[in-house]
């Protein structure tokens, strides 16, 4: 059966685009959890009641602030509101792209870390930023990994004028 079109984390199994590189099924089952929400942000799904966030976002979600100039951390209704707001004031240009990534799966204890090199491109418009992103998972009784936090932190401004050659 072909994946929905609205279900970006079954596009993501699909297309492949995580490849397991010997890592064990959880690391890659998470990476592609990830995958799915970077397509989601793109296709802007923002909604949180989206299919794609449910029963993936622990109750406890946190959005660390990295920043000195960030808000308060921010719970995931709170989060993608934010997202909306800076979205839209991008004139819809942010783009994420997700160059890499490294998984630590403990599954003994239930928790996972997935680390990420990616870049962030139209916020401001026409500047791409290299960024790292960190979210952590846990397992929940049920078996299920929740996602529990995300940070990131952003990198130095680059234009096309800019760019070292």
């Amino acid at each position: 059966m072909a994946p929905s079109r609205d279900d970006p984390f079954a596009v993501s199994m699909a297309a492949g685009r995580t490849k397991s590189k010997n890592k064990p099924p959880t690391a890659t089952y998470l990476e592609t959890m990830v995958r799915a929400w970077e397509n989601a942000l793109d296709r802007r799904l923002l909604d949180p009641d989206h299919p794609i966030w449910r029963g993936v976002i622990d109750p406890s979600f946190t959005v660390i602030p990295t920043h000195p100039y960030d808000p308060i951390p921010l719970d995931f209704r709170q989060f993608m509101g934010h997202l909306k707001n800076m979205i839209a004031s991008t004139e819809d240009s942010y783009r994420l792209k997700i160059l890499d990534m490294d998984t630590d799966v403990n599954e003994e204890a239930g928790t996972a870390t997935v680390f990420m090199n990616l870049e962030v491109s139209g916020l401001p418009l026409g500047v791409t930023k290299p960024s790292v992103a960190v979210f952590r998972f846990r397992r929940g009784r049920d078996g299920n990994w929740k996602v529990t936090t995300y940070e990131a932190a952003e990198g130095i401004e680059t234009t096309a004028s800019s760019a070292p050659t």
